[in-house]
């Protein structure tokens, strides 16, 4: 008589334990968490160029800043009494600035001073940029460098006025306001050009 062989009887698995819906929580925190610290290590140099580009432009609206907002504003409010109107008299909605010691005395001129700075040093930037783009000419160029020495040649003429009535530099000799002016042209294109090379080379 033969006896049937032992068999082990089927393993069974463990039952599952439970979910656990705090820990599921904690590790995809966690794996939010470093794709977050990847995602901001990947713009980092990015965000390092833009901040020192940022750093740079308001370095240089602050030094040049005070040249327009001194100078030349003091210059176009001799030339022009409208220019000299304060601002929280002249403009209804900017009363609240005549409530402050730092803002009541700023004038018309001073706002027009500060256009003149923003939109040199933009115009020059773009134009130089447009230099440099090895594309082939577009609309776009071509609004450039039509509108943009029309601005330039505005600016400079504001400049000059303004200088030459300053009362500064020679009381209003007009050689001294154009070498003035000449050189003021050509730090700004300077400026313009190293801020396009430092892009340039980041891109």
């Amino acid at each position: 008589m033969s006896v049937a062989p032992l068999v082990d009887p089927p393993l069974v698995p463990p039952p599952a334990p439970p979910p656990d819906p705090a820990g599921e929580a904690k590790r995809m925190a966690a794996a939010m968490g470093w794709k977050l610290v990847a995602w901001f290590l990947s713009i980092l140099p990015n965000v390092w160029t833009f901040s020192w580009l940022l750093a740079l432009h308001l370095a240089w609206f602050a030094v040049m800043g005070c040249v327009y907002g001194f100078l030349v504003a003091k210059g176009l409010m001799n030339e022009n009494d409208d220019l000299a109107a304060l601002l929280h008299k002249a403009i209804p909605s900017l009363s609240f600035l005549g409530g402050y010691l730092e803002t009541r005395k700023l004038a018309v001129a001073h706002v027009l001073a500060g256009v003149m700075l923003l939109a040199v040093t933009f115009v020059w930037e773009v134009i130089i940029h447009r230099l440099d783009d090895e594309k082939p000419p577009t609309i776009t160029r071509m609004i450039v460098f039509t509108v943009g020495p029309i601005l330039l040649v505005a600016e400079a003429i504001c400049f000059w006025i303004g200088i030459r009535n300053a009362g500064t530099f020679g009381g209003g000799s007009a050689l001294i306001a154009t070498v003035l002016t000449v050189i003021c042209a050509c730090v700004t294109i300077l400026f313009a050009a190293f801020v396009n090379s430092q892009r340039r080379k980041e891109s």
